[in-house]
Formats: C-alpha cells, structure tokens, sequence
C-alpha cells in the first residue's frame, strides 16, 4: 500500500465534488481518504512540520483497477478543500510513523484500501492486518539479575553468575574479599554484568575493599582520588588520570572543564586571569566572556519554535577554535559576532584550549537559521579548529524533542559499537579508535544499548559521553529517564561527538547530522539502527538535510565523488 500527500486550490468544493475532482486529476487508481483538523486534533506544530498545513489529504494506490466508478470509492471525513495545481507527492517515513500512531486513522485508511480491492479474502486479510497492528513483538532480550540480556547470551552469564557466587561463598567462609573485589573490577564489564548493582547488593553482605565513586565507577578505596572544590566529588584511579587538573590557586584537583588554563604562567587557576601576549602587555578582551556564564541571560531562543516529541525543535551549537600565533582573540570574537550576528551567539573563554581559544555559542534556534547562519560565515585564515586536536562541535538538543523510546534509541544509535565506522566517518573522531576521542566523548557499556529502555536506564551519568545528560532537569529527567538523578539548568541532550572543521561541508553536514538523528531515531525500529538503515530513510529527506545528504552521496544520481572526498580534513582509517 503507497500512501500519498495531496495538495491543491479549489474554491467551495463540496465533498461528492472533491472526490471527482482529486479521481480526475490523480486517476481512478487512486482511493482519497481525507482527514481536518476537526476529526483527529493534529499539532499545528506537528502539521507544519511534517504536512505544511492543519489540513491535508491522503491517498493511497489501489492494487485493483476493477472499480473504476469514483462514485462508490469510499470516502471518510471529508472536508471542503481548495483544489487547484492539484501535486502529490509520497509520504516520508515521519508521516508514516505519525500516521500509524494514530490508529483510528490507520485502521480508516486501511479499511478503504480493502473495501476498494477485488478480492474475496480482503476481510480477513484486513483482520489480520489489524491483529498484526496489535501485536507485541517479542523482545530478543531477557532480565537476569537486573541486567538486559541477549537470549543467546542467558547460558554464559548464567555461568558468570554462578561463578560469582562461588565467589561470595569462599570470601564469607574464608572473610576474604579479594577475589570478589578483583571480579567487579575485571570481569563483570566482560560478563555483560553491571558491577555497580552488584555491589550495592554486596556491600550489606560482605565488607569489601571497594567503593562506588562519584564519577560511577568502582575503585579500591585506597585508590580514590578528591575532586573539586574541598573534595567535594570522589573519582576512581582512571578517571582521575585522565580528565582532573591541578588547580595553582586552590592546591586543589578539579575536573578539567571546571578550571581555566593561563598559558602564561603555564598552569590552571580557578579563575580566569589576564592572559599576555608576547610582547608583555596585557589582553583583556572584554567581549570573551567566562566558560561560567549563562548565555540565555544574552541571547533568547526562536519564540517561533516549540519543541515537541513529533514536531521542529531547537537545539543550540558550541563551536571551539582557536587563533594563530600573533592574531588576538578578542579581534575573532569581533568578527565571528559581528558575521553571525550578535544576537545569535556570543563568545566563552574554554580553560581546555589556552589563551587563545574561544568557544562559539549559538543561541537555540531551529536548525534552517543554523545552517543559514554557518552557511553565510567567512572563515578567517587565522582560525583553527581541526588541526589542534582538542577543538569539538557540541550541539545541545532541546530534550522536549524527545520521549523516553526516542531517546534511548538515540543513545543505541550513536554509541552501539557496530556503527564506529559510520559515526566517525561524520563526527572525525570515535572513543573505540581515537584516543583524543576517549577523555571529551566515551562511548557507553555496551551490554546496556540491548533496548532503548536498558540504553536509557543504564546509561552512564557521565558529562564525557557521546551523549551527555547532565543538563537535564529534574522534570525532565523524572520524564526521560524516570529518575531525579540528573539536576541541570538548561533541560538539553548534548551530542559531543563532533571534532571541529572550519571546513563548510564537513561543518554543515555536522549540524544536520545531528538534527536528522533525532528524526530517524523517532521513526525507525530500535533493532534496524544502522548506517544502511540511515542512509536509505536519508535518501527520502534528503531536500531537509542537503549539506548531509552531499557527504554521504545520496543526492549525487551522476556523480560518485562526494563532499567527504573533497574535504582535506578527511578521517583517514586506523
């Protein structure tokens, strides 16, 4: 069954007319199955996104050209449209989705395929249409211990289990943790066994020689590391090793992002400080301001845009990049504000990327303004991005655009380890092959992106993650996530996946990408979230997303070189 969206003027158009008018004008092959506002209570928001208008008809192809008499071609809710320069086009996968979800208009627009059709078994093949409608699929995953499990998989971790509890037995005979301190830290992530359940069950039983870290991981207690401001935060051995820094000012170990670096005096402070440059005298530019400061106090959101779970919705872009030796950064923060428009971003100091580094943040728009203004920026000589190895693209996504399966399917889709290859060969860096990769954007524990309920529930609370959930807010958080656990300001999913490029098809592509993720995510099985899967639902939108649309070639019938092959900033294969 082929479902098409209609479109055109007719003035004062009765139903019987209408009917005739669209059968004359499409064929007598096609079945109108018309629908208002009226009867099912669309989203003006939702329309606009996907439909252009608050009424729309659809039509799908029938498979019989026996009833050729448009009289008897059954009709339902009929509305009076104008029907000029009558276009029809294919419905996109978003409306087909859309469309079902709503399954009183499915079952309508079902039920006049098969009454239209010359066949004498079309009742019950429309019955068991509707059963298979119905039906829950059953899921390829069992529950064990908490843990979401492949069913393949149940007889190994079974034995993982039996093993461990071997393990507990000896250490409450022998009072000797060691094996079982050794086993969550070594084996479980291996055994597809959450460790830190198992310890919050464990510890009421057993006096172990572990503890369970602020940064979500185990460590020996003798290992664990004090963070922040009085110690406020307790990290494990590796993270400590990779992501906290010695603050001067404070003789205190902080997280990275939360102190400022001076080139200067070679060291981090827990402020910003005058930074100098080679001839001794001071800069301050007073249009950079702090990584601290709240951007929305200075920029406001597209009042034209409300974010919704099936409709448009804005998402906000930090681009970071620094300036060559001799060139100031308080002259780029006057011309990247200045090209992109002053109430569109502002500039931040970032203590990750030295004294001349400046962050870039939009304020949140809808992604046509993004790719207009980007589009429109001229890249000065003196910028650098790509070539520093530390500069990224984080773009945060207005969580209202998702529900609770969105998400967690997006989390599957960007971190499941069988699209590496595809994710880096968009975002130019991946934690599984690029070490730079692993301390900005680690990818999540795999046996947990089993389902996107598992993905979602088991995700890491990590901020360094491919996608982070620390700006949620406790509202947003309970809804997504059925937690309270996360207490942020700004209510956004953050996509850290991205290695800066000043180069515009990378760059471009880039911001699509992460605007066209969401979109797929909402209408794709959680079990079919894949580059093939990708790339052909891409090819029917790909009017929507032409920057992204170019680099991976979908877009070129004639033409095998594509906007990846042409960009010197190219990912070349480890």
């Amino acid at each position: 069954m082929k479902l098409f969206y209609v479109t055109g003027v007719k003035p004062d158009a009765n139903p019987i007319e209408l009917t005739h008018f669209i059968v004359a004008q499409i064929g007598k092959s096609f079945v109108p199955v018309q629908f208002s506002q009226t009867s099912y209570e669309f989203d003006d928001v939702f329309n606009e996104y996907m439909f252009g208008g608050s009424r729309f008809t659809i039509l799908r192809r029938s498979v019989s050209m026996a009833n050729e008499s448009y009289q008897t071609v059954p009709a339902f809710m009929f509305y009076t449209y104008d029907m000029q320069d009558v276009q029809y086009k294919r419905l996109t996968l978003d409306q087909i989705a859309y469309v079902k979800r709503h399954r009183s208009m499915y079952r309508d627009i079902v039920c006049a395929f098969y009454m239209s059709c010359d066949d004498n078994k079309k009742c019950q093949t429309y019955i068991r249409l509707m059963e298979m409608l119905d039906r829950r699929t059953p899921p390829d995953f069992v529950t064990f211990h908490e843990c979401n499990v492949y069913r393949n998989n149940i007889i190994n971790v079974r034995a993982k289990y039996k093993h461990l509890g071997q393990l507990v037995a000896t250490a409450l005979i022998d009072n000797d943790t060691r094996a079982v301190d050794s086993y969550l830290l070594d084996d479980c992530n291996c055994a597809g066994i959450e460790p830190v359940n198992i310890f919050r069950k464990l510890k009421d039983v057993l006096d172990l020689d572990l503890v369970e870290c602020d940064c979500g991981h185990l460590e020996y207690s003798e290992d664990t590391h004090d963070i922040g401001r009085r110690g406020e935060s307790t990290w494990c051995d590796d993270c400590f090793s990779s992501d906290a820094v010695y603050v001067e000012d404070r003789d205190e170990y902080w997280s990275r992002d939360d102190a400022y670096w001076s080139d200067y005096d070679d060291a981090y402070y827990s402020y910003e400080r005058d930074q100098h440059d080679d001839d001794g005298e001071n800069e301050n530019p007073d249009n950079l301001m702090s990584y601290s400061t709240n951007v929305l106090h200075h920029i406001e959101k597209d009042p034209n845009i409300h974010s919704s779970p099936h409709g448009d919705f804005l998402m906000g872009i930090e681009f970071e990049m620094e300036t060559s030796e001799g060139h100031y950064v308080h002259d780029a923060v006057d011309d990247v504000r200045q090209q992109l428009g002053e109430s569109y971003c502002v500039c931040k100091s970032d203590g990750s990327l030295g004294h001349r580094g400046l962050e870039i943040v939009t304020a949140p728009r809808g992604l046509v303004e993004h790719i207009k203004r980007f589009s429109g920026w001229d890249v000065r000589s003196y910028y650098r991005a790509w070539d520093t190895n530390r500069c990224g693209l984080h773009v945060h996504i207005d969580s209202h655009a998702f529900t609770q399966m969105t998400l967690g399917k997006f989390v599957m889709f960007i971190n499941t380890e069988t699209n590496t290859d595809f994710i880096r060969r968009i975002a130019g860096r991946h934690p599984n092959k690029d070490d730079q990769a692993r301390s900005y954007c680690a990818s999540e524990y795999q046996p947990t992106l089993a389902n996107p309920k598992s993905a979602v529930k088991g995700k890491s609370s990590e901020r360094y993650r491919m996608v982070n959930l620390q700006n949620l807010g406790r509202s947003e958080s309970l809804r997504l996530t059925n937690t309270k656990y996360y207490d942020g300001r700004y209510d956004t999913v953050e996509l850290r996946i991205f290695r800066a490029s000043l180069k515009k098809a990378r760059m471009l592509a880039q911001i699509e990408f992460a605007h066209a993720s969401v979109c797929f995510c909402r209408v794709a099985s959680w079990r079919d979230l894949n580059q093939t899967s990708f790339v052909k639902w891409l090819k029917t939108v790909s009017s929507i997303y032409p920057n992204l649309a170019n680099w991976y070639g979908v877009r070129r019938r004639n033409a095998k070189v594509t906007a990846e092959s042409q960009c010197n900033d190219r990912v070349e294969s480890v």
